[in-house]
């Protein structure tokens, strides 16, 4: 029964990230031509020359999970974003890239503590959970075309840009749990660290598309881990957003990003866990 949920879980969730990097390989014309333009979270690049960019970014992310155990009862929990948010005590997420033509580097971090106290008659908790998600991955443009966009009188002609990319790396996940218990009769400090951290192999596509002078729609999908190692049986990515570009240079974006992944341990517990919701941000390229 447990393998039988897992893969239909898993079969669901690659089949809709398969068809989302299908959608955007699909829109390949048979030819193009033109120079790149900036778009928010997709690589930039003119004609023989390198590029690089940076950006900070703010992703309100909510937690669903399922764990199950040895004896077939399962688990299921729901932790909103309204919940996460007052437990924030350091939280930073940044995004670059660099490449030289078609080909690009890109670098994603998460890096988050959250912690709290619970105060007791007979002992006082201290917990504390730092989180990294650390994604780097190579790609290649394998289409881009820029035409000329209408544009009102006197404002600056952006481009009408159509991209597609595809890429391969691999998403490590460390998190450092530490437990600190005082006990209010002896004043007895005990603390128990609990570190955890693996990497996951992807591979995906994404797209961007120009549908006015300014706007840009922008998606991405990967799917990875495949138990390799000691990575994910299973994990997928969905990233989507609209940027507006302030100049050739500058941009904002807002969308929204799902990842996801499945994990079994040496005594056959899983547990499936989805994080999810709302991003917004900026990003600066040269």
């Amino acid at each position: 029964m447990r393998h039988e949920l897992i893969s239909k879980s898993q079969q669901s969730q690659a089949l809709v990230t398969i068809i989302t990097i299908i959608v955007m390989l699909g829109i390949l014309p048979l030819s193009a031509s033109g120079q790149m333009t900036t778009t928010a979270d997709s690589p930039t690049w003119d004609e023989g020359d390198w590029h690089w960019g940076v950006g900070l970014y703010g992703w309100f992310t909510s937690i669903h999970g399922e764990l199950e155990n040895p004896d077939g009862t399962v688990h299921e929990f729901n932790i909103p974003f309204d919940q996460i948010f007052p437990k924030v005590e350091v939280v930073m997420e940044a995004v670059a890239t660099v490449g030289w033509r078609n080909w690009f580097l890109f670098f994603d971090s998460i890096w988050m503590t959250l912690g709290g106290d619970n105060e007791g008659t007979a002992f006082d908790l201290e917990v504390e959970l730092k989180e990294q998600i650390y994604d780097i991955h190579v790609g290649y443009g394998v289409f881009r075309n820029i035409r000329a966009g209408e544009v009102r009188s006197g404002e600056e002609s952006m481009g009408q840009i159509s991209t597609v990319d595809v890429f391969l790396g691999g998403r490590y996940f460390g998190t450092q749990t530490t437990l600190i218990e005082t006990t209010h009769l002896t004043h007895d400090v005990h603390q128990t660290e609990v570190n955890v951290s693996r990497w996951d192999p992807f591979f995906g596509a994404r797209g961007s598309y120009s549908f006015a002078n300014r706007w840009v729609v922008n998606l991405a999908a990967d799917i990875g881990g495949f138990g390799i190692g000691n990575a994910a049986q299973f994990s997928y990515q969905v990233d989507a957003n609209v940027a507006y570009r302030i100049s050739n240079m500058l941009a904002v974006f807002a969308g929204y990003r799902v990842l996801g992944y499945n994990m079994e341990d040496d005594a056959e517990d899983w547990t499936d866990i989805t994080q999810y919701g709302p991003k917004i941000g900026g990003t600066l390229t040269f």
